[in-house]
């Protein structure tokens, strides 16, 4: 129960009211409990995904905010993230621009982009997949580090080109 107390000063007369209000909260208190179970929910998904996932404001794909293991795989803190474009730090250059991206995420709600090479901040080559995902508010950025398959096909290709030259 939520209980307000006013005191109420008459204007004949010297008397004091006191306007006692009760409200009864106990489905609001279970809305908020719920709120709260959804939020430590997306929370740990977020922080314990083993993808990087970045997520991106809709009008000009700056970096609103950033999971541990993006931070891992690119090399770059969330404060050196936050507000620039995944160009800016050294991925989806060669790929759409946002706004091609934005339109395609509107038409089909997913793009997909697959062995797109990335440079860490240590300057380190990778190969990721890049998913994104177009969201309420934002537009969810996942990345999967795909280097050792990439270099496995490579491998696998010249071991069959060797072989086929025989």
């Amino acid at each position: 129960m939520l209980l307000n107390a006013r005191q109420i000063h008459r204007v004949l007369g010297k008397e004091r009211i006191i306007l006692l209000a009760i409200e009864d909260i106990t489905k609001h208190k279970r809305l908020e409990n719920i709120l709260k179970e959804s939020e430590e929910l997306y929370r740990d998904v977020f922080n314990n995904a083993s993808d990087g996932i970045v997520l991106l404001e809709k009008r000009e794909g700056k970096i609103i905010h950033i999971n541990p293991s993006a931070e891992n795989m690119l090399g770059y803190s969330t404060k050196e993230c936050i507000g620039n474009k995944l160009q800016d730090i050294g991925f989806m250059s060669g790929v759409d621009d946002f706004q091609t991206i934005m339109q395609k995420l509107n038409e089909n709600g997913i793009v997909n982009y697959n062995n797109i090479p990335l440079t860490t901040k240590s300057g380190q080559y990778l190969y990721t997949d890049i998913y994104l995902v177009n969201k309420t508010k934002a537009v969810q950025c996942n990345i999967r580090d795909v280097t050792e398959r990439k270099l496995a096909e490579e491998a696998l290709k010249r071991a069959r080109q060797i072989i086929g030259s025989f």
